[in-house]
């Protein structure tokens, strides 16, 4: 498995909002995956793989989440669980990990200024990144 690390530092905010599933809502999450870009919750009884998401609460505040769309749980009693056994657990939990993490990676796009790869959530239109729109075309945030 990829390394996991901590969600988000304390100044960053987590939009518990945006979230259905309310029952993983007070769950200890991790970010997971070679970019970090799955989120990893632990539910009382089993977690949930599902893509990060970020938007922009104000200048200097994104406000992180999960994806509903695409995520997976894994509970205690769940079919899926009793027909596995622990290799096909873990190398369909590997599997969705990077499924979830390539369809984030997929939205990502070059910068045509400084010529990095940037989320969605960091860029200013299409196609040029927030650090170029501020340092070079002059836009306040």
């Amino acid at each position: 498995m990829e390394p996991i690390h901590p969600v988000w530092d304390e100044a960053t905010v987590w939009d518990h909002s945006v979230d259905l599933r309310h029952r993983w809502l007070s769950a200890p999450q991790h970010l997971v995956g070679l970019h970090g870009e799955v989120v990893l919750t632990e539910g009382p009884i089993g977690f949930e793989l599902a893509e990060l998401a970020v938007y922009w609460r104000g200048p200097g505040r994104p406000v992180h989440h999960r994806l509903e769309s695409g995520a997976l749980t894994f509970e205690e009693g769940a079919a899926l669980l009793e027909r596995l056994d622990g290799d096909e657990l873990g190398a369909l939990v590997v599997a969705t990990v990077r499924r979830l993490s390539n369809r984030r990676r997929r939205r990502y796009r070059r910068c045509e200024l400084c010529r990095e790869m940037v989320p969605p959530e960091h860029r200013l239109g299409d196609s040029v990144c927030m650090t170029c729109a501020t340092e070079q075309l002059g836009v306040v945030y």
